[in-house]
């Protein structure tokens, strides 16, 4: 049977800075703190510039829009539609695809040094923590287990390979953020691992807005200080200090010449990995 290999879009997109790419295209924007500020190019900003482009996303505070790489080069018409837009983004990071009827932009951003022995630490612990949480006997586990079963697809052995935890609340973790010098907290939701070579890298939250949210039956959360307080959470979240710049969900299991299959998350990758060793003795990592 052939090995088929999964990547995570949402890897993909983190090894790509947003601001390089549009910047490409739209020329220099304002710099504004981690953002850069435009006036969108799909209507009259009415020379506001309230465009505002990071890292990882987009967020047009006139129409209340946001988006990623992917929904960008959709809606700037560089991609027609997702796949070709995933497409994009593997040429722009030199992968060996077919080619696409657009410029291809050459990263010149270097790798990143491994997480630290501290970080790495404290983020299997926290793990290690919302990994008891999660299969515990408390009411609120339960439902993140139905969740993950019943919307998502999992079984109780992926979600244990995956090695899958929950966080109820902001949890303050034993690294300290040199960013700030204060404890990083890890934020309520679903705990992702991301590893490399066997080692852990990024603590990655499916956080509790959007359906998750809905499926709990509470309030979307919110950010509770800061400058984007009472904004509500991103649908994901990462504890300071992770790696994700250069990593891919999975690509450990990454073999020279064979197929790769691209899906949108984290929980398509689990799940198409399910299905495609449902009949396997040797589970593909």
């Amino acid at each position: 049977m052939t090995n088929h290999l999964r990547y995570e879009t949402g890897e993909l997109k983190a090894c790509i800075d947003l601001r390089k790419v549009i910047e490409h295209f739209w020329g220099p924007g304002k710099p504004e703190g981690r953002a850069v500020r435009y006036a969108a190019h799909w209507r009259d900003d009415g020379r506001r510039d309230s465009f505002y482009v990071y890292d990882d996303g987009y967020k047009d505070f006139a129409s209340g829009e946001a988006g990623d790489l992917l929904d960008w080069l959709q809606k700037e018409g560089i991609a027609p539609d997702f796949p070709s837009a995933a497409q994009w983004a593997i040429n722009y990071l030199g992968g060996q695809v077919a080619p696409v009827d657009h410029p291809i932009i050459r990263s010149n951003r270097t790798s990143l040094q491994s997480t630290t022995p501290d970080w790495q630490q404290a983020a299997l612990k926290a793990l290690e923590e919302s990994q008891r949480y999660l299969w515990s006997e408390r009411r609120e586990p339960k439902s993140i287990l139905a969740y993950l079963q019943q919307e998502r697809g999992l079984t109780e052995a992926t979600i244990h390979q995956r090695s899958l935890g929950y966080n109820p609340s902001w949890h303050k973790t034993d690294y300290r953020n040199p960013d700030t010098g204060k404890l990083a907290k890890l934020p309520p939701g679903i705990v992702i691992p991301i590893w490399e070579n066997g080692q852990l890298v990024a603590l990655r939250v499916r956080c509790r807005v959007g359906t998750l949210a809905v499926w709990l039956d509470i309030d979307p959360d919110q950010f509770g200080s800061g400058r984007h307080e009472g904004e509500e959470l991103p649908k994901y979240l990462n504890l300071a200090g992770s790696r994700l710049s250069g990593v891919l969900f999975n690509g450990d299991a990454v073999v020279s010449g064979q197929p790769v299959l691209l899906v949108e998350g984290e929980f398509d990758a689990m799940l198409a990995d399910q299905i495609l060793n449902a009949n396997r003795d040797d589970p593909i990592a």
